[in-house]
């Protein structure tokens, strides 16, 4: 499997005040094309911290990570937002759309930075947009959706650039079950149906078992991983799927 990101020695340090806050500590982690890769662990393991290092939106205090061998701690600001900008898709528990642009527009501003012509940003737009369901509300703001519905604007916002890679911070952590299941599927089905590269991290058990790939984290170390069958809601026994994961978590300690 081809590795796209890579982390090694990986530690994220923070000083509060006189004291030094080791959040992240010599992390040596894979992320592989294709694979839906899940991080989990209890409140303030260093999940998210470890997310938004590996996409290089925080910077980190010592050791090395990689972007398809790339060394991106070695690059300067305008490389790093080149390749957030153009290879890379982010989704996070708030969804971020801009309140006056309706959700087309939301959408196509984030196609421009990729420096597409006018016609394919929009017509990529409109087929996102399609297949997440809400092309009939194109021109609806934000506002005139409901929570789940506007996650979904923030999924098609994320992949309008064809990104190799999409991070995931806690996307149904503020969404109802059954739209926070919407969500789920609607990254499950990018994932098996177009190979889209996923990196999530949640607290939700239903949400770990659409990844084929759990990291556990345990006071900023990796304390174990989890390898699952590629998730197809036709073909598991989501009950055993279930049952497995939950007693690994809580062999982990979660």
């Amino acid at each position: 499997m081809q590795k796209i990101i890579t982390a090694e020695q990986l530690c994220k340090e923070y000083n509060n005040g006189s004291n030094t806050v080791k959040v992240l500590k010599n992390i040596d982690l894979e992320i592989y094309e294709g694979d839906f890769t899940v991080i989990m662990g209890s409140s303030g393991s260093g999940k998210s911290t470890l997310l938004y290092c590996l996409s290089a939106m925080d910077s980190i205090s010592s050791g090395e990570v990689k972007y398809q061998d790339q060394r991106m701690n070695n690059m300067n600001e305008v490389a790093i937002s080149k390749i957030r900008r153009t290879e890379m898709g982010f989704v996070f528990q708030q969804m971020n759309l801009i309140s006056t642009l309706s959700l087309f527009e939301n959408i196509i501003i984030s196609g421009y930075l990729k420096k597409e012509s006018k016609k394919t940003v929009h017509s990529n737009a409109m087929s996102l947009l399609s297949q997440v369901g809400l092309d009939t509300f194109a021109k609806r703001l934000p506002s005139e959706i409901s929570g789940g519905q506007q996650q979904r604007v923030a999924i098609a916002r994320a992949l309008i650039n064809s990104p190799k890679i999409l991070f995931a911070d806690e996307p149904t952590g503020a969404l109802n079950s059954k739209s926070g299941k919407n969500i789920l599927d609607t990254l499950s089905h990018y994932n098996n149906n177009d190979n889209q590269t996923i990196l999530m991290v949640t607290h939700d058990l239903k949400a770990s078992l659409r990844a084929n790939r759990i990291i556990y984290l345990n006071d900023g170390e990796i304390e174990g991983e989890l390898a699952l069958d590629k998730y197809a809601a036709e073909n598991i026994d989501m009950v055993e799927r279930e049952k497995n994961v939950l007693n690994w978590l809580q062999g982990m300690g979660w």
